[in-house]
């Protein structure tokens, strides 16, 4: 399987070397970067399935695609070392075998900072669970984010269940 991005077609003037097909502007004027999708259109306005002529078109997850802003945004930074991670995406894929995820990407060493993590995002959930865009009702947006906090919470109560009730008690 050959990875690949798709090149941009049309220069735009905040472009950046090796971007890929990014629209920077939105209706209301402001900035919204969305990258190219799975598919592309020829010349002739024909749309060519990428998974038909064997090529596929990797899409990039929030963490690259904020880690490419970042790039943009600052380029001068040189002393730091910065790369994009998907933690709790990736955590939520395993149910709540926490020791699975861990062995799975070798992150042994990053145990104790992923648990943090991942509890973080929980308090995070409760801080936004009673904003409620206008778009969905506010009982299934909570149950939508609650579904993720309860797995959160299960995935590290199951690896440390004292630390965990510890740390969500000092901090609620």
């Amino acid at each position: 399987m050959r990875w690949r991005i798709v090149p941009a077609k049309k220069p735009d003037a905040r472009e950046f070397a090796g971007a890929s097909q990014i629209d920077w502007t939105s209706d209301s004027g402001g900035a919204v970067g969305c990258l190219a999708g799975a598919e592309e259109g020829d010349d002739d306005g024909e749309v060519v399935d990428e998974f038909a002529t064997g090529e596929y078109v990797r899409t990039l997850t929030l963490a690259e695609k904020l880690h490419r802003l970042f790039e943009y945004e600052f380029p001068d930074v040189v002393d730091v070392r910065v790369w994009p991670v998907w933690v709790v995406g990736e955590a939520l894929q395993f149910g709540t075998d926490f020791n699975r995820y861990i062995t799975s990407y070798k992150l042994q060493k990053q145990e104790g900072l992923i648990l943090r993590h991942l509890l973080r995002m929980v308090l995070l959930i409760d801080e936004f669970a009673p904003l409620c865009p206008p778009e969905t009702t506010l009982e299934a947006w909570q149950n939508d984010w609650g579904q993720i906090a309860d797995q959160l919470e299960a995935m590290c109560r199951a690896l440390d269940p004292a630390s965990t009730e510890q740390w969500l008690d000092e901090t609620r």
